[in-house]
């Protein structure tokens, strides 16, 4: 399992806090989500066999929100 953290802009309530969780665990071989809204930030673990960074990322995206550069 690969762990990473992104920081994602424009999560600004609970609902956006759902909007993400729900749009990543559509996504095979991701294993855990977590989003700190306060740190605008999602935490995510998933096995690379499965899904990359890339498509985690261009999910958050499809879902509304941007994700930044570390």
């Amino acid at each position: 399992m690969k762990e990473e953290l992104l920081k994602v802009d424009g999560m600004t309530c609970g609902h956006c806090v759902e909007v993400v969780t729900n749009s990543l665990k559509t996504i095979s071989g991701l294993s855990s989500v977590e989003v700190n809204l306060d740190k605008k930030e999602v935490g995510v673990s998933y096995n690379e066999a499965e899904t990359n960074i890339k498509e985690i990322s261009d999910k958050i995206v499809e879902a509304g929100f941007e994700v930044m550069d570390s």
